[in-house]
């Protein structure tokens, strides 16, 4: 016959609720509730019941939890519980749920090499789209549990798009924000200040050149997280770095345009007096080329911009979305001259955001 409190256990769990101490009704999880679980942690008044070695194996912080003797008679569901304090406790409760999920179902790979297998790990393949506040929230979490298996899984998908190779961020489409890691606005200085938080200076030239796009306005107030609730704003130090790179940026896009136009100069007075220039209709050809230049010129003077990276220049001058009209072996020459530049301003990132990376463009 069950006692009492066995028998309130009894009943708790059949409503999704738990008795804690002090009559403390304490809701289990309706995801990270394994039955045969072994141990119950508290967070608030959530209960979560999985298997004690398998988290103490992912984190060191609840591998000392459980270290800690628990007072007499703290149970829950018929498993030792333990609580987390208040200030452990994440405000991002979904996506604790899902980090765990990760961990106790051993869906994380164990190394980034094996992120292509065929189980499905959700938001951490290559492959899923995914917004950058679901993956920014796991990393926060990770880092703050030293769950760093999770964590190297979501900087592996991260470096997808805040990568140090040119040809990697050329591939993905740039600055686009049409891409398999969705990114807004408000995400630029959320990225800057999770890199800055996990020690990832790789990952911080990239996520300054996102902020360097903003409008200074929104750079000085920030911008709220997707909670709704949580604002993220750059540090004084980061604003004015940023303020700093912006202007550097625009110099940059400023001496792209200008080699660009040099370039096809040159071009034009190539195939207007050497026949033998490899231009396939040299009529059309300057046709084209003038009328980038007559762009450029006007981007110049007019609509600036802090992306010199932007591919829309090197679209125009080789496949001619714009013109129609370049020949190949044209736009080929164009090309290398307009490459050399922005590979020279990438080339220089690492200095101008005032980090060092190892091995900048090796990988």
């Amino acid at each position: 016959m069950m006692s009492g409190s066995e028998s309130r256990i009894a009943s708790s769990l059949a409503t999704d609720t738990l008795m804690g101490d002090s009559s403390m009704l304490i809701k289990r999880d309706s995801d990270v509730w394994f039955e045969d679980g072994n141990i119950v942690v508290v967070a608030q008044s959530t209960a979560f019941r999985f298997h004690k070695s398998v988290v103490s194996l992912h984190s060191s912080l609840f591998r000392d939890l459980f270290s800690i003797p628990q007072p007499a008679g703290g149970e829950l569901g018929g498993a030792p519980s333990g609580h987390l304090q208040r200030d452990q406790v994440p405000s991002e409760r979904a996506l604790f749920v899902f980090s765990w999920s990760l961990v106790e179902l051993e869906l994380l790979p164990p190394g980034p090499s094996s992120l292509g297998r065929s189980h499905d790990t959700r938001y951490l393949h290559p492959d899923r789209i995914v917004t950058f506040p679901v993956l920014a929230a796991l990393a926060r979490l990770s880092h703050k549990y030293q769950l760093d298996q999770l964590l190297s899984a979501v900087v592996h998908r991260l470096k997808h798009h805040f990568t140090t190779c040119l040809s990697a961020w050329d591939a993905r489409g740039g600055a686009d924000r049409r891409l398999l890691l969705r990114l807004s606005a408000p995400s630029a200085i959320e990225a800057l200040n999770l890199f800055r938080l996990i020690d990832r200076p790789d990952m911080i030239p990239i996520a300054l050149y996102e902020c360097a796009q903003l409008n200074p306005v929104f750079l000085v107030h920030g911008g709220t997280r997707s909670d709704g609730i949580t604002r993220e704003q750059l540090s004084p130090a980061d604003m004015e770095l940023c303020m700093e790179i912006k202007e550097e940026l625009l110099q940059a896009t400023a001496c792209l345009l200008t080699r660009l136009c040099e370039a096809c100069d040159t071009r034009i007075e190539t195939v207007t007096v050497n026949p033998g220039s490899g231009c396939a209709s040299p009529a059309d050809c300057v046709e084209g080329l003038r009328t980038v230049i007559s762009r450029a010129h006007r981007d110049l003077s007019e609509c600036l911009s802090a992306d010199p990276l932007d591919m829309y220049y090197m679209s125009a001058a080789v496949s001619s979305p714009v013109t129609g009209e370049i020949c190949r072996a044209c736009g080929t020459v164009v090309k290398v001259h307009y490459s050399e530049e922005r590979r020279r301003i990438w080339d220089s990132f690492p200095k101008l955001m005032g980090v060092e990376v190892a091995g900048w463009d090796s990988a």
